[in-house]
């Protein structure tokens, strides 16, 4: 499996709101492996609930395409960040999502962003994060992909300000969000 690239030698400041959550985010290692292949299977088995497979093929399938995600990113995004999205609670330390950003050049994109079933309600703080980051850096605006059975985000993206771009994928939606435009949060 190929390593994660070498960390930024910062992570940026989290906005007050996050940080009073307890929410932080580290850069992903090899150790993280198991936690980001539970997560990819949290995320994805919904979705395989109807296959006409075993659950031991079912499993395969998940897994690989977990780590054919993996190697994608990495190889399309050498430069990204690879972060762990942690939740500080008490005296525990927990992950509890991931977040994938590629910062160079002047529109970013947001790779990945998913978290536990039971640990959500962090992703527009995070892509309101990322909003501030991009313009206090100058940069042009950032875009992701949602999937066009996944209406819920895609309209919660519409009301962040992101407008759809280029026509539709297979499986996916490109969306752009420009810094200093018009396409403000409704």
């Amino acid at each position: 499996m190929p390593r994660f690239p070498d960390p930024r030698a910062t992570t940026p400041a989290l906005t007050p709101m996050l940080a009073a959550a307890g929410v932080r985010l580290r850069a992903a290692g090899r150790d993280d492996l198991g936690f980001l292949r539970a997560l990819h299977r949290a995320i994805s088995a919904p979705d395989f609930v109807l296959a006409p497979w075993g659950t031991e093929a079912r499993e395969r399938i998940i897994r690989e395409q977990f780590d054919l995600q993996h190697r994608h990113f990495l190889k399309a995004f050498p430069r990204g960040d690879y972060w762990i999205v942690e939740r500080v609670e008490g005296d525990t330390v927990a992950p509890i999502g991931r977040y994938y950003l590629d910062r160079h050049g002047p529109v970013w994109h947001a790779l990945e962003m998913s978290f536990l079933p039971n640990k959500r309600g962090f992703g527009v703080a995070l892509l309101r994060w990322t909003k501030t980051l991009l313009a206090a850096a100058g940069g042009q605006g950032f875009d992701l992909h949602v999937a066009h059975s996944n209406a819920r985000a895609r309209a919660l993206y519409l009301k962040l300000g992101f407008r759809d771009v280029d026509p539709p994928l297979d499986f996916h939606q490109r969306m752009l969000w420009l810094a200093g435009s018009a396409d403000r949060e409704r």
